[in-house]
């Protein structure tokens, strides 16, 4: 599956489904597998989705794969029987390359090594995709365990002492002479 083949011309827009309309009232349960993945520039494989359609609801129970070197795990909702589309997402992303989620974010692949779990619960409502950025809403955060930060040298030795235990520090565990957060 390539994102590409799915992207329109057209800006981003979602329409309700009137209770009247054929959709509306379509019910049904789906799989979508994929042993190849290309989202932008992120490779992937494996994937399974698996979900329901009913009342103009498509509602994902299951999502899994690999990407970004790691694994994606997620379920969700898109409502299109209310006057306003509404969506919830969550998911999890387990043993990716922190570079690649920082450049997500738009930061700097190259500041961090290591390996990173995230996890995110996110909702919008709106149309089109401007007003579903600016609606949302949610929670994410991110664990990262051995991993470097190579800038902010002082900050990052800051950042060791409070996250890791004293003792290790006096055990000798931890050197604080090497370059970025250990």
């Amino acid at each position: 599956i390539n994102y590409e083949d799915f992207r329109s011309k057209a800006p981003f827009s979602l329409r309700p489904l009137s209770p009247g309309r054929l959709l509306a009232k379509a019910r049904g349960d789906f799989l979508i597998k994929s042993k190849h993945l290309l989202f932008r520039q992120e490779k992937g494989s494996d994937f399974t989705v698996k979900g329901t359609f009913s009342r103009g609801r498509v509602t994902v129970g299951e999502a899994a794969g690999t990407i970004m070197d790691g694994q994606v795990e997620g379920k969700g909702e898109l409502d299109l029987s209310k006057h306003q589309p509404e969506i919830t997402v969550s998911g999890k992303l387990t043993d990716i390359r922190s570079g690649i989620l920082m450049n997500i974010f738009g930061g700097n692949a190259e500041i961090v090594e290591g390996r990173t779990m995230a996890l995110a619960e996110l909702s919008s409502r709106g149309r089109t995709g401007k007003e579903l950025r600016e609606n949302m809403k949610g929670t994410g955060s991110t664990l990262s365990k051995n991993g470097v930060i190579k800038r902010w040298n002082l900050l990052s030795k800051l950042f060791s002492l409070l996250t890791l235990n004293f003792y290790d520090i006096f055990r000798g565990k931890m050197d604080l002479s090497k370059d970025g957060l250990p």
